[in-house]
């Protein structure tokens, strides 16, 4: 009797150490880690001049180089101080290698995508899982509109054992800069800036 108590007292914390909610990304103390996922590229649309490159040039020369501008300046890409999260953790290996698959076919279009939230659902669940249930976050790329200027992204926190969405939010940022890296990079740097200042309050009251 006392080894089926202990059996069912592990299942029973094992289900509680996944099955988290939008609350415990805001909460300090709920013990969970965070990590920063990168930004997701797979499923982006270009619109305009990208400088007379291909989809697919602009995918060999940026997806990865994009990404590498939050960590190689990370005191001003500084998502543990957007999120209120002093031990956010990088882990980007999974978006990097995903971003190297994505399919460049219909890449360029003419109007910008309109993803619903069940379609950002379907994204994540293309994910590889993890082990233990961390809190993700990642920045799902819709589209860099040259034409507007803007680029236009899902921000999403998810489990990253289950893969369930727990709070997605579309946010624009405005380009800037010399150099196409650059110059699309301020998008995300634009995105961070307004998930501080305006966002995160309004989400972590939502959440309570």
């Amino acid at each position: 009797m006392k080894k089926v108590k202990l059996v069912l007292i592990a299942l029973l914390l094992g289900t509680l150490s996944y099955a988290q909610t939008a609350a415990d990304f805001f909460n300090q103390s709920s013990g969970y880690t965070v990590a920063w996922k990168g930004v997701d590229y797979t499923h982006v649309k270009i619109l305009g001049d990208f400088g007379g490159r291909s989809a697919e040039q602009v995918k060999n020369e940026f997806f990865e180089s994009w990404n590498y501008v939050v960590l190689e300046e990370s005191e001003k890409y500084n998502w543990a101080e957007a999120l209120r999260t002093p031990n956010l953790k990088n882990d980007v290996g999974m978006i990097m290698e995903k971003n190297k698959e994505a399919v460049t076919d219909d890449m360029v279009v003419y109007s910008a995508p309109e993803y619903s939230e069940e379609d950002i659902q379907g994204f994540v669940k293309e994910y590889t899982p993890t082990e233990e249930g961390e809190i993700g976050v990642v920045l799902i790329a819709e589209a860099y509109n040259k034409l507007k200027p803007e680029g236009q992204y899902a921000f999403v926190v998810y489990n990253t054992k289950t893969l369930e969405v727990l709070m997605q939010q579309k946010v624009t940022g405005k380009p800037g800069g010399f150099g196409l890296r650059n110059y699309w990079a301020a998008t995300i740097y634009n995105v961070l800036e307004k998930v501080e200042k305006n966002y995160y309050k309004k989400w972590k009251s939502s959440y309570k």
